[in-house]
């Protein structure tokens, strides 16, 4: 892992003001309770990672766009709820201990742990990947405190005899988690923070062997340079990356076509990802999307100019009225884009008949039946935008 300098400015005009949109896209998408999403699975996925966002960020805890978000989490996933280690993992994140992961939660979270560790071939209380080890990430600044106030110990050496299970070894020199750059960079963070917290010189090897297989497995094309052709795990990778080898020379000389890969459009949207980070349709959403290339981007400026980061954070904060207006119409046409092509070319038909009727005009029926098959195409575009 070398290290160097980094080019003068990693972003462009042009695509700071992308960013810049699709900042201000992610704070009007935001509903009145707080969240963001329209379903419950949606709500908790996209206001976890909004959270993330607006923590690294810098946005004050008591920013109402913050502090909404983080009481709808606090309000609706709780215990009993498919996703509450969401809720702790996000705790952890922002150090919120009074509020989103209080000790129960985490004692819960080890319990659980215990129980799967012990269990191998019962049917497992948490997802490896999606639930253990981002929250044994999240909980590695604090294990100390954990320990000293219940005398237990958390089981890494026995979480990573699991994870040596799923490692698949390139001749001596590289390792990967099931040929997944997603769970390769996040198993290498994991290693690499247990590395820097015990000295484990095993762990920092197996870290190593994994993120030179994620450099040498960098895509590059005119778009720019990429993993797997995913906006969603390149930001992920990315992330972790930062993490592990800040000071890396080859790292940093590639950020500027990582970024450009990212950038979203000029009216700040991005399309769905064919590669998803967890091989579903809520994954591969824009809005999901969008607020990981954000996360992605808020990395790499707190790492080297905080002036653009707190640029771009004051520019998104203050959209336009015109802006709001359009975001409202196209926004709830949105929402509702399944029933609305139907019921509309319904009635813009029946309009038609009813001008007929009346010995009107005949080509303002046709007229009619023109928007009315228009609708269809327009709620594909809002949807893929």
């Amino acid at each position: 892992m070398d290290s160097g300098g980094s080019p003068d400015k990693y972003l462009s005009a042009t695509q700071e003001h992308n960013y810049i949109a699709a900042l201000t896209r992610v704070y009007l998408y935001q509903n009145r309770d707080g969240s963001w999403g329209r379903d419950a699975i949606e709500k908790v996925t996209w206001t976890s990672q909004a959270i993330q966002l607006m923590h690294a960020l810098k946005l004050s805890h008591d920013d109402l766009i913050f502090k909404n978000a983080k009481r709808w989490m606090e309000d609706n996933v709780s215990f009993g709820n498919s996703h509450w280690l969401t809720r702790v993992e996000v705790g952890l994140k922002i150090g919120d201990f009074e509020k989103l992961c209080e000790d129960g939660y985490i004692d819960k979270f080890i319990s659980d742990l215990q129980y799967d560790l012990k269990n191998e071939v019962e049917e497992p209380r948490l997802d490896f990947f999606w639930h253990v080890i981002p929250t044994l990430i999240a909980l590695i600044p604090y294990e100390d405190s954990y320990q000293k106030r219940t005398g237990n110990k958390v089981p890494h050496d026995k979480v990573i005899k699991r994870l040596e299970g799923f490692y698949q070894s390139h001749r001596d020199d590289y390792i990967t988690i099931k040929h997944q750059t997603n769970h390769t960079g996040l198993v290498a963070l994991y290693l690499f923070l247990l590395s820097e917290k015990s000295g484990n010189n095993k762990y920092k090897a197996d870290s190593d062997k994994m993120i030179d297989w994620l450099l040498l497995n960098m895509c590059y094309s005119d778009e720019g340079i990429y993993w797997q052709d995913s906006k969603s795990v390149t930001s992920y990778v990315l992330m972790d990356l930062l993490k592990c080898i800040p000071n890396s020379s080859e790292l940093k000389q590639n950020i500027p076509k990582i970024l450009q890969y990212l950038t979203p459009s000029s009216r700040g949207s991005v399309k769905r990802d064919k590669v998803t980070t967890f091989g579903t349709k809520l994954h591969a959403a824009p809005l999901y999307i969008t607020i990981l290339v954000l996360r992605a981007l808020v990395e790499v400026l707190r790492m080297d100019d905080e002036n653009d980061l707190s640029r771009i954070r004051e520019a998104a904060k203050s959209p336009s009225s015109i802006q709001k207006g359009v975001f409202k119409v196209t926004s709830f046409f949105s929402y509702h884009r399944k029933k609305f092509p139907g019921i509309m070319t319904f009635f813009l038909c029946l309009i038609g008949f009813i001008i007929i009727k009346g010995h009107m005009d005949v080509g303002l029926f046709f007229f009619s039946i023109a928007i009315g098959g228009a609708i269809g195409p327009i709620y594909n575009w809002l949807l893929n935008n």
